[in-house]
């Protein structure tokens, strides 16, 4: 753990054959590599150096660091459409739990003595755990409709849900369609996307120009709605 202008930010360090340092942002922490030679400075000089850095990221960029802060969360989340807004507590007790109270409110409990960042992880995982619970048969369906509707009628083998952070989506040869339970918190037309491209993979297992034929197909405007995820960083 590094502080960056006063943000607790958790960083991994990886000593490597290399000629140089580099630093970069992770999904759930910042990632320094740095030369094992003899002859290279020591871990340190490395962590100073990607300390340096990163705070001229943050200083320009701060909201690259929500991922660290949770600050995307805020009081209010949205998922498929419906508002919850979010209550948090910190408890003396061994785990965290989450309740749904009146008027779409979810009371969050977290235990008082985790670090900041894991209270922030706790929390993430409490809200995937029960957007999953709540809007999976949701998603299914969805997944079934367009599925009706675009492609005839694919073998999909099974619809699962996961909280992962590397990617939006997957599709395995044995017909399994893999979603982030973070698409839950995407705008429709880029949910539908994500949808739209795991199920073309079911027609062609790459992203060679035949895949994206397929994707512009049953989504003529897919490339804005690429952008609008990469341009997004979207979490609980």
């Amino acid at each position: 753990m590094i502080e960056v202008d006063g943000l607790k930010v958790p960083l991994k360090i990886y000593a490597e054959a290399r000629r140089n340092g580099r630093v970069s942002l992770g999904k759930r922490t910042a990632i320094l590599r740095y030369p094992d030679s003899v002859f290279a400075r020591g871990e340190a000089y490395y962590v100073d150096w990607a300390t340096a850095w990163l705070e001229e990221q943050y200083r320009a960029k701060p909201e690259a660091f929500q991922r660290f802060t949770g600050s995307n969360i805020k009081d209010q989340i949205t998922i498929m459409g419906e508002s919850w807004s979010i209550l948090i507590e910190q408890v003396p007790a061994a785990k965290g739990s989450l309740r749904i109270g009146n008027d779409q409110r979810l009371k969050v409990s977290i235990p008082d003595d985790l670090h900041d960042h894991d209270q922030v992880e706790m929390r993430r995982r409490l809200l995937s755990r029960f957007a999953a619970r709540r809007y999976r048969t949701r998603l299914v369906r969805k997944v079934e409709d367009i599925n009706r509707r675009l492609f005839d009628t694919l073998p999909i083998n099974a619809v699962r849900l996961k909280y992962n952070r590397s990617n939006w989506g997957s599709c395995s040869t044995k017909g399994n369609v893999n979603l982030s339970t973070r698409l839950l918190l995407t705008p429709e037309p880029a949910m539908d996307y994500v949808i739209i491209h795991e199920l073309c993979h079911l027609l062609e297992m790459n992203h060679g120009p035949r895949f994206y034929a397929e994707v512009a197909k049953r989504m003529p405007d897919y490339r804005q709605q690429e952008k609008w995820l990469a341009a997004n960083y979207v979490d609980f």
